[in-house]
C-alpha cells in the first residue's frame, strides 16, 4: 500500500490494496487530517479487522440424514446446518439418483437457517416442489413412497440471495432393501432333502396386486469352500425363472437335474416392471445321498387324473389302490403324455406285481425296466373286475 503525506492530511492514493487472505475494495481518496495522521495505522488495522469478520461469515452442512424407510412424501430428510450469520433463508434442494446415476426424485424446501450449529428438519419447511423422473425406480417410488431395493447417492444443496458465492453442496450414499419381508419357506435354510425335484415355497409379506409384480427364482450349486452368497454371484444357475405369479414353484424336470450328495444355494427376487424391487435372504438345502438299497415310493391311485406322482426307482413303479374289499385286476396299461397307449397286457406278461394285500389297501409294484421309457411322464390306468378304473402317473427320470 502507498499513500502520500501533504501539510494537513494523509491520503489513500490507491483505490485497492492486497493481503494474503483478501483484496480490499477502498474509496478513491480516503483522507486522514494531520492531526490524526499518528492513529491511522489503528484506523486501518481496525477497518481490516472489521472487514474480515464481516467476510467470514459461512453456511455449511456437517451432515445429513435421509430415512428410506419413510414415505418420501413425508419429507425424511434431516442436515445438521452451521451458520454464521444471524438468520438466513435459503432453498434447499435434495435430488435421489440411483447407482447408474438415474434420477429418481427431487424437491425443493424453502426455510430459514438459524445461527449456530442446528439440525434442520427438511419436513419443517415449506415444500417449493417435487419432481419424479420416468423411469421404474422412479415409477415405484411414485406408486409405493418408497426407494426398490438397491444403491443410491443423494445431493442437498444450498442455496439463495445471501448465498450466491458460497452455496453449499454435500453428497452421500447408501444402500436400501425394501423392508416388504419377502422371505423363504421352504425347504429350510440348511436342511437336507431327499427328493431331486422339491418344491421352493417362498412369501411375502404383502399379497400380489396385480401381474406386474412377478417373482424370479434361482438355484445355483454350491462349490467346496464357497458361500452362499459367493455361489449365488458367481457360479452358472441350473434352475432360473423370471415370471412366476405364485409362491411356489416345483423344481422341473426339464432343468438340470440336482445331484444326490450335493449343496444348492436358492433365493427369490421380486420384480416390479421389470426392475427387482427386493431379494429374499440366500437359503442352501442338500440332496441326501443315494443309499445302496434305496426304498420304492408309493404313491395312492385316484379314480380321477391327480397332479400326484410317483418317481420310478431301477425301473419300479410303486403304487396302492385303497378299496373297501379286495378285487383282481383284469386290465392294466400305460399311456404317454398325448393319451397313447405304449404299454398294454401288463396282467398277462405279469408285470404288475402283488407285494402286500391287507384290507382296505394293496399295494403293487409296476415293472417297466425292459421298456426303456424314455425321460418323462407317464399315465398308468388300471381296471378292477368291477369295471373300476384306478390312475397314478409316474415319471421316468432316466
Amino acid at each position: 500500500m502507498r499513500y502520500l503525506f501533504e501539510s494537513d492530511s494523509i491520503f489513500f492514493s490507491e483505490k485497492t490494496f492486497r493481503t494474503d487472505q483478501m483484496k480490499i475494495h477502498l474509496p478513491r481518496s480516503l483522507k486522514i487530517s494531520r492531526k490524526h495522521s499518528l492513529s491511522w495505522p489503528i484506523l486501518a488495522i481496525s477497518f481490516l479487522v472489521n472487514f474480515s469478520i464481516a467476510t467470514a461469515q459461512h453456511v455449511s452442512v456437517l451432515s445429513a440424514t435421509f430415512q428410506p424407510e419413510v414415505p418420501v412424501q413425508a419429507d425424511p430428510f434431516s442436515l445438521v446446518i452451521s451458520s454464521s450469520f444471524q438468520s438466513i433463508a435459503s432453498t434447499i434442494n435434495v435430488e435421489i439418483k440411483s447407482e447408474n446415476g438415474n434420477p429418481v426424485y427431487e424437491a425443493a424446501y424453502y426455510l430459514v437457517i438459524p445461527t449456530g450449529t442446528n439440525q434442520v428438519l427438511l419436513s419443517n419447511g415449506e415444500v417449493v416442489f417435487r419432481h419424479y423422473f420416468n423411469n421404474p425406480e422412479s415409477a415405484f417410488l411414485q406408486l409405493n413412497g418408497r426407494l426398490p431395493t438397491g444403491n443410491y447417492s443423494v445431493c442437498y444443496r444450498l442455496s439463495g440471495s445471501a448465498l450466491s458465492e458460497i452455496a453449499e453442496t454435500y453428497c452421500t450414499s447408501f444402500d436400501h432393501l425394501f423392508d416388504s419381508y419377502l422371505f423363504l419357506i421352504f425347504p429350510e435354510n440348511e436342511d437336507t432333502i431327499s427328493t431331486v425335484y422339491p418344491s421352493l415355497i417362498w412369501q411375502n409379506s404383502y399379497p400380489i396386486e396385480s401381474a406386474v409384480s412377478q417373482f424370479r427364482i434361482t438355484v445355483v450349486p454350491m462349490l467346496p469352500g464357497q458361500s452362499k452368497d459367493e455361489a449365488l454371484l458367481s457360479n452358472t444357475p441350473v434352475f432360473i425363472n423370471s415370471n412366476l405369479t405364485t409362491y411356489t414353484v416345483q423344481y422341473p424336470f426339464d432343468a438340470q437335474k440336482l445331484e444326490a450328495g450335493k449343496a444348492y444355494a436358492w433365493q427369490v427376487a421380486e420384480i416390479n416392471e421389470g426392475l427387482i424391487t427386493n431379494r429374499s435372504e440366500t437359503w442352501v438345502f442338500h440332496i441326501a445321498k443315494e443309499e445302496k438299497n434305496r426304498d420304492i415310493p408309493y404313491v395312492e391311485t385316484s379314480r380321477d387324473i391327480s397332479s400326484a406322482f410317483v418317481t420310478s426307482v431301477n425301473g419300479l413303479v410303486g403304487f396302492t389302490v385303497s378299496e373297501k374289499y379286495y378285487s383282481q385286476v383284469i386290465d392294466c396299461v400305460v399311456r404317454d403324455e398325448q393319451g397313447e397307449i405304449i404299454i398294454d397286457n401288463l396282467i398277462n406278461n405279469n408285470k404288475i406285481i402283488t407285494n402286500i394285500k391287507k384290507e382296505g389297501e394293496n399295494q403293487y409294484l409296476l415293472d417297466i425296466s425292459e421298456y426303456k421309457l424314455r425321460k418323462g411322464y407317464y399315465m398308468l390306468t388300471m381296471r378292477n373286475e368291477k369295471n373300476d378304473e384306478f390312475k397314478v402317473r409316474f415319471y421316468v427320470d432316466k
